[in-house]
């Protein structure tokens, strides 16, 4: 599982590789050790081999790619000499930019990574494509089946979900839906806990125009 982890340099930190690589050099060295076949030793070495250069590819990418600024509008407009809101509008293939304007634009964009910041699009917007889901407990199969209905049906629809639960916890469901509010969801759906018996926080959601299930 671990190595499974380790092959998404995204969700692990290098720190975590490294200790992971020091303990198969340390198995190797306890099979040089121990009585074992040689085609044994052969594959354990083989392996630590591998291991030890894809730690080293993922040390590279974390180096190069993770610490690296995230490239904005602002720099695409200034690298190719044109005003922020033409970039803007480019990415978004508005027809009012020539065709060979947004090709550019696109190409630089692809060539520098460049990924639109979701939060300020959310800010400006008022409103984010997600919708929030508070269950008791996730660890209850009827729930994980209700979810991935959920997810299911939000993706058709161009929506993705943040879910929460509240263990049961009336405290707990009071702070999810203000998370939620916070986070500009656009809708909520909700199995309320058991001790849940006062329903401001869900009043201060439809206060925000925000529709509840």
């Amino acid at each position: 599982q671990t190595f499974a982890q380790i092959t998404n340099p995204i969700t692990v930190n290098e720190e975590a590789i490294f200790h992971v690589f020091s303990y198969f050099c340390n198995r190797i060295s306890q099979f040089n050790k121990i009585n074992c076949t040689s085609a044994i030793k052969k594959q354990a070495s083989l392996f630590c081999i591998v291991f030890g250069l894809h730690y080293l590819w993922i040390k590279e990418y974390l180096e190069n790619t993770m610490n690296k600024p995230q490239i904005t509008i602002k720099d695409i407009a200034r690298a190719l000499n044109v005003s922020p809101s033409t970039v803007s509008r480019a990415l978004k293939d508005n027809p009012d930019i020539s065709q060979e304007t947004r090709n550019l634009i696109h190409a630089y964009a692809r060539e520098h990574n460049y990924k639109p910041n979701v939060l300020a699009v959310n800010l400006r917007a008022s409103r984010s494509n997600t919708i929030g889901v508070i269950v008791p407990q996730l660890v209850h199969h009827f729930f994980s089946c209700v979810l991935s209905g959920i997810e299911k049906a939000a993706a058709e629809a161009g929506y993705n979900i943040l879910v929460a639960q509240s263990n049961e916890s009336y405290e707990q469901e009071v702070k999810i839906v203000h998370s939620f509010l916070a986070a500009r969801v656009c809708g909520v759906i909700a199995s309320l806990a058991k001790d849940t018996s006062q329903y401001d926080h869900y009043q201060d959601l439809l206060n925000n125009n925000i529709p509840i299930v």
